[in-house]
């Protein structure tokens, strides 16, 4: 009886023994990322994905992802995985992305170095990735997703990039994921202090959003009800930003009115504003030192929208205004084109003859001014919404870029200072608000 109780004690302590071996093993045996049972420790470090874990049914059907589970990552962004060591020759996974130099998947050394990535993604089908990483065995690693703004491609419905399925022999090591958070985490710190001391101050104005739901109807009424207007009372504020400090001044309040678009003048002594008083239907261009906090000039006086103004080199003003008297031809409101004047407001006249909407015009290094046309000849009325050029005087419009793209307003177009690049915002469908 005893020698059976210790035979039964043995297997026991065998199996147990075993069982232990096992659970290291499983979970030394190899890194996962499937998505299936959440974001798996991953961290967006860029873009406002709120959520780039996505359930399959949600991505576009171009994308034919095999049928391996319900997740995936897809997501326009910038996103990191955990730090694993490796303890393979051999990693693998599926992608797809749009033809984007800059859309892409990486593999780092726990310093930040990039090892691997792939090749450019040249359409939404997934594909399966096999990288050699014997190099590599006994070190840690991380991946970095990069997917870059859409144009086309199963962006709409998820993210611009969609990966699934990584796996290679290894372990995620929690402390070194750590440590790379708080690299990361003091380094964004530090940038940001950079950044916020030689920005200086900024200036900006607070208002109420439009009543519409487009990038354009936040001026004047509808068509045929003088009484339904598309902006919002309720008080505006124009405000300086110290930018370093946080703090924050108030130049200007009009707690009926409505102020936007401002512009600092190339001296940074006084700043270019559309604003429509408390009791006023239209907004018109004024104008203010910041050394004299409410004191404003008035630069045009109309029953008209004038709005989005900015200074050219040559002393002149450009902006956009509803003095053309149109109306959208598939809406209900007002359009506003590009207009100029002198700096006290003579000699204002039409640059541009569209039959819709041009919106932020802003001046290049080269002299050009760069614009946002909605353009609706003999195309598409919905979809191309796109950055031209035309010089000061409204000679030579032409396409800047996104003639072929459609589906967002480009739009609040600047350059990039000592580069040949611009920014702007790219606003999905009609412009949405």
């Amino acid at each position: 009886m005893k020698q059976e109780n210790a035979t039964k004690m043995t297997m026991l302590v065998i199996f147990a023994f075993l069982l232990s071996i096992g659970n290291v093993a499983a979970q030394a045996d190899g890194v996962t990322f499937d998505f299936e049972d959440g974001d798996q420790g991953w961290r967006l470090l860029e873009g406002n994905a709120s959520k780039f874990r996505v359930p399959v049914s949600k991505v576009d059907r171009s994308a034919r992802i095999p049928a391996t589970g319900k997740y995936v990552l897809a997501a326009t962004g910038i996103l990191e995985s955990p730090v694993f060591r490796i303890d393979d020759s051999k990693a693998a996974f599926y992608v797809g992305g749009d033809a984007k130099p800059k859309t892409y998947v990486a593999l780092h050394t726990e310093d930040g170095k990039e090892v691997r990535s792939t090749e450019e993604l040249r359409n939404n089908a997934l594909k399966r990735v096999e990288w050699d990483v014997s190099s590599l065995i006994g070190k840690r690693v991380f991946l970095r997703i990069c997917a870059a703004p859409f144009t086309y491609g199963f962006a709409k419905r998820g993210g611009n990039l969609v990966f699934d399925n990584f796996n290679v022999k290894g372990v995620v090591d929690k402390e070194a994921t750590a440590r790379r958070a708080q690299r990361r985490d003091a380094e964004k710190t530090a940038s940001i202090r950079s950044i916020r001391k030689e920005a200086g101050d900024l200036v900006f104005a607070v208002r109420k959003r439009g009543k519409g739901g487009h990038w354009y109807d936040n001026f004047g009424h509808w068509v045929g009800d003088p009484i339904k207007k598309l902006f919002s009372d309720g008080g505006s504020r124009l405000c300086r930003l110290n930018a370093e400090t946080g703090e924050v001044e108030t130049l200007f309040e009009d707690k009926n009115g409505g102020i936007r678009d401002p512009q600092v003048h190339y001296d940074g002594k006084k700043v270019l504003f559309s604003y429509r008083p408390g009791g006023s239907d239209f907004y018109n261009l004024y104008e203010m030192h910041l050394s004299t906090p409410g004191q404003l000039r008035r630069i045009t006086n109309a029953e008209y929208d004038d709005i989005e103004p900015t200074y050219t080199a040559d002393g002149k003003i450009i902006f956009v205004s509803s003095r053309c008297k149109r109306r959208v031809g598939c809406h209900y409101s007002e359009v506003a084109i590009l207009y100029t004047c002198d700096e006290d407001g003579s000699g204002l006249r039409p640059l541009s003859a569209n039959l819709e909407h041009d919106n932020t015009p802003w001046p290049l290094p080269d002299g050009r001014i760069l614009f946002t046309r909605w353009e609706y000849v003999e195309r598409n009325a919905l979809v191309f919404h796109h950055l031209w050029t035309t010089n000061p005087d409204g000679t030579r419009q032409q396409v800047f870029y996104g003639n072929m793209i459609p589906g967002s307003v480009m739009i609040d177009a600047k350059p990039i200072p000592n580069s040949n690049k611009v920014v702007s915002i790219f606003s999905p469908g009609h412009g949405k608000v």
